[in-house]
């Protein structure tokens, strides 16, 4: 009699859920998902799609673990380091996308998604896809110049008090306070680029510093000696270095991130295209090329328009050059340090 082992009973594995079964487990209410879970849902119109490899200029994906609900949801961002784990479970999860521009990049909504997965629902931490990125661009230079106008207005108004003959004493550090915290509020919008290229922009820095101050040393050019003046408190020692910080700070470091936000990071693109974010970096149009000089030539006061211009196209060179927006920025502050320094050193306040 032959005697034969037992053979062993084979391993059933559990199916696994799919996004179908997900979408009808959950109910779905005038656009939105409840997951019968107590935690409060906000409205964000988001789609979400079947896996699928990123975008090149997608910058945020989230995963919707199989096993959790709805709201819990974790985020991986496609430009920054990878943890582990994180990429196994974003390609084994679904891919939901909305208009979420982060860094610079663009995250419109598939048209090819199926109606039957364009799912709204509620998630605490994606307000931030609700923000405009032209506000990001347009806002800082807008109260820029309105702290401009106000001084202007102040002006016009006239007055016979220190305060309101003379309003860019306080006018400009309220100017930079405001003008700072916008850039703050809005950092995470903005994409500066790629860094390197130091000597080019060593160079267009102190190309555009020569254009601002040689022509102060030609003959028959008077010095340009009305203007803002921190040597009115002279008096008061700490006021007076007080008041020099403030008007360096808004030279070399507001001025820069300001203008060049605006100028070459929305303005140079939004010129090629209204959707202004899909416009790499540095692309070249002769029409925004030059246009951009020009208005930027228009906005600083009349003796110095020739420099202006030629500023204008050395930054918006350099742009094209580097696709870096950063690089042009570090040009912008070095070539305001050095005015700086040749402000305090000359006394010619009328270059601020």
């Amino acid at each position: 009699m032959i005697r034969t082992a037992p053979i062993p009973a084979r391993r059933v594995k559990k199916p696994r859920k799919r996004p179908a079964q997900i979408a009808n487990s959950e109910t779905m209410t005038n656009g939105a998902i409840t997951a019968g879970s107590p935690r409060p849902v906000v409205d964000v119109h988001v789609s979400i799609v079947p896996v699928q490899p990123a975008p090149p200029n997608q910058p945020s994906a989230f995963w919707v673990p199989w096993k959790k609900k709805i709201p819990a949801v974790a985020s991986r961002r496609t430009r920054g380091p990878v943890f582990p784990g994180v990429w196994k479970k974003w390609k084994t999860g679904l891919f939901v996308t909305g208009r979420h521009a982060n860094r610079g990049g663009d995250s419109a909504e598939s048209k090819s998604v199926p109606p039957f997965l364009k799912l709204g629902y509620e998630e605490a931490g994606m307000e931030e896809s609700k923000k405009s990125p032209l506000a990001a661009y347009v806002v800082p230079f807008a109260l820029f110049m309105g702290g401009l106008a106000l001084v202007g207005g102040v002006r016009f108004l006239g007055g016979t008090g220190f305060l309101l003959s003379k309003p860019e004493y306080w006018v400009y550090p309220l100017q930079t306070l405001v003008c700072g915290a916008a850039l703050v509020f809005f950092w995470r919008r903005y994409d500066f680029g790629t860094g390197g290229a130091w000597l080019a922009v060593l160079a267009a820095g102190l190309l555009a510093l020569g254009l601002w101050i040689l022509p102060q040393a030609l003959p028959g050019v008077a010095p340009r000696t009305e203007g803002f003046d921190p040597t009115v408190f002279s008096g008061s020692p700490l006021l007076y270095w007080l008041t020099a910080t403030a008007r360096f700070a808004r030279l070399v470091v507001i001025v820069p991130l300001v203008e060049e936000i605006f100028w070459r990071g929305f303005l140079l693109r939004y010129l090629i295209r209204e959707d202004f974010l899909k416009i790499p970096l540095g692309t070249y149009d002769s029409r925004s090329f030059f246009g951009v000089a020009g208005l930027f030539m228009l906005v600083h006061s009349l003796p110095d328009w020739p420099a202006a211009f030629v500023t204008g196209l050395i930054y918006n060179g350099l742009l094209v050059r580097t696709k870096s927006l950063g690089a042009c920025a570090a040009a912008h502050a070095i070539t305001n340090l050095g005015l700086g320094i040749f402000i305090m050193t000359t006394r010619q306040w009328g270059f601020w």
